[in-house]
């Protein structure tokens, strides 16, 4: 058979890849050469949603609820603060008020550091397009991976806990800081910048 032969050939010519050998290769290396860095890591974000998890669920639980109550009718009215302590009251009365507040935590944590590191990265983009063209196919990629697979990254090199939550939120949070702050700058009129230099700024 032709098909037949014409495969035996290719297979012969073809070599084989022992993909699989080279990443766990790699990947221990990176595990074994950085693992101060990981371990360092993993000990900061676990003390932040430590310490924001006391805070939070320290407290008695009705003066959480009233906090949020009066932060939220402070930022948009009553009907959404009346939301707020329904459903604050409705978490309580299921028995998930501890892990609710947990996973706060967890989300301000990661929202900070999106914004630490999101924001002079969009900085970066704006004013330089070289960085802006080498930061939009990572952007892209990191949007489109499902959160999960971040998760089994980062529960590799952090272990299980709450600091592998972090890291994935925090990537899959990052490029819309990015994205949002160079398009800001950008889209800023040239003359009002002509106008606040004119000014000295």
């Amino acid at each position: 058979m032709p098909e037949l032969h014409a495969f035996v050939l290719a297979d012969g010519l073809v070599p084989d890849l022992d993909v699989a050998s080279w990443v766990n290769a790699g990947l221990g290396w990176l595990l074994d050469t950085f693992r101060p860095v990981f371990v360092l890591l993993r000990d900061v974000l676990a003390w932040g949603v430590g310490a924001l998890e006391v805070a939070f669920a320290g407290p008695p639980f009705w003066v959480i609820v009233i906090a949020f109550t009066l932060i939220a009718l402070a930022a948009t009215g009553w009907k959404f603060a009346l939301f707020t302590a329904f459903a604050f009251l409705f978490i309580e009365s299921m028995g998930h008020f501890e892990a609710t507040m947990l996973s706060l935590a967890l989300v301000l944590v990661a929202a900070l550091l999106s914004v630490v590191l999101g924001v002079p990265l969009g900085i970066l983009a704006a004013k330089n397009a070289a960085a802006s063209a080498a930061v939009r196919p990572l952007l892209d990629f990191m949007q489109t991976m499902p959160a999960f697979v971040y998760l089994l990254l980062a529960v590799l090199f952090f272990r299980i806990g709450v600091v592998p939550g972090v890291i994935a939120s925090l990537l899959f949070s990052m490029p819309p800081a990015v994205r949002l702050t160079e398009l800001g700058i950008r889209q800023v009129d040239p003359e009002v910048v002509e106008a606040a230099h004119a000014f000295g700024a």
